[in-house]
């Protein structure tokens, strides 16, 4: 939205939100070439009339240089209640008159309406004076060098034509996260670590890690992960002190989408990974090493919080469907005894820390 009509309806929003308050604090911080505290103070007595009550609430205005003008972000605290609102515009002068404005209407907007309309100082400044010199009343006939006289009436006048302010306003931040929008298309890579919790891939609940890399925007990403799951005792049913630990080395490649616009704190995520499974029997006389390999393909949720841009935490959940489950055995007296052998499904939860780039 542009022009006057914003300006109005923000006002107007304010006004509703805050009526009968009175603030008396104001924090103004702005570029040198813009009006100071105290010229916006007074532009604020001014829109009073005159009068300025005392009270506990707090006004808050910071102005900074854009690449389009100036962008005012307006904080303000009534009665424990927080607002805040951005304003955009081509001079600083314009959003001064407006935090002016906005100040005396929290303050007391019938005394704003009952106060004489006159232009603000703050975008109308008065003209400098003019150097002393001859003075012609007017109506006096004026005789050129030619010997002309030029016709009586009053002198030409040079008229400013009226000028358009135009301003610019965002939308309030939001609670939680959400997305940036100038930042959405902007391809970004990261770099991370990945503690991880394994039900089935192993015999018991094993815990793991993983480094992973990857690069992408907002809506979607892909990363290489390498994981690894500590050691896992699995053992005969028939026969419990024969058995094998086991352990694994897996390499994935994983695809997150966030496809919802207002929550990119959420995703659905895929991957397909190949590694192998690897141990030694025990219990025998002759315990023997094995290596098996196997394959899997994951989905799941992944959830991530980020306090700041360059740093996430995340939390995910993934079902992995292995495409060839393994059995184990040790061999006591030339006879194979089965020790593990994985399910056709199995579950993976992780905490993950990323840092951005």
């Amino acid at each position: 939205m542009r022009g006057l009509p914003v300006a109005a309806a923000l006002i107007g929003w304010l006004c509703a939100s805050v009526a009968g308050a009175q603030p008396s604090a104001l924090r103004w911080t702005a570029p040198p070439e813009c009006p100071d505290e105290a010229a916006v103070r007074a532009e604020v007595a001014r829109v009073l009339g005159g009068e300025w009550p005392p009270s506990e609430a707090l006004a808050e205005a910071t102005t900074t240089r854009t690449e389009r003008g100036f962008r005012l972000t307006l904080a303000t605290e009534i009665d424990g209640a927080v607002g805040e609102r951005v304003i955009e515009g081509e001079r600083c002068e314009e959003l001064a008159a407006a935090t002016a404005l906005i100040v005396a209407l929290m303050i007391d907007p019938v005394a704003v309406t009952r106060a004489p309309s006159a232009p603000s100082p703050l975008t109308h400044p008065s003209p400098e004076p003019l150097a002393p010199g001859p003075v012609t009343r007017i109506g006096q006939a004026l005789t050129s060098p030619g010997g002309s006289a030029l016709a009586e009436g009053p002198p030409d006048r040079e008229v400013e034509p009226p000028r358009v302010v135009e301003v610019w306003t965002e939308a309030p931040p939001r609670d939680g996260p959400a997305p940036r929008r100038e930042a959405e298309e902007t391809l970004a890579g990261f770099v991370g670590a990945v503690g991880l919790l394994d039900i089935g891939a192993l015999p018991n609940p094993t815990p793991g890690v993983a480094i992973e890399g990857g690069v992408g925007v907002p809506l979607i990403d892909g990363r290489l992960r390498a994981l690894f799951l500590s050691p896992s005792a699995g053992v005969s049913a028939d026969n419990p002190e024969l058995g094998a630990e086991l352990m694994a080395l897996i390499l994935e490649a994983r695809g997150c989408l966030r496809p919802l616009a207002e929550a990119r704190w959420v995703g659905a995520c895929v991957g397909v990974a190949g590694g192998a499974v690897f141990g030694e029997g025990f219990g025998v006389s002759d315990p023997s090493f094995g290596v098996g390999g196997w394959g899997s393909g994951s989905f799941g949720l992944a959830v991530a919080w980020s306090p700041v841009r360059w740093f996430d935490l995340g939390l995910e959940a993934d079902l992995v469907v292995p495409f060839n489950p393994l059995t184990f055995f040790v061999i006591r007296d030339g006879a194979p005894i089965e020790v593990f052998t994985q399910p056709s499904v199995t579950g993976r939860f992780g905490l993950s820390a990323h840092v951005r780039f």
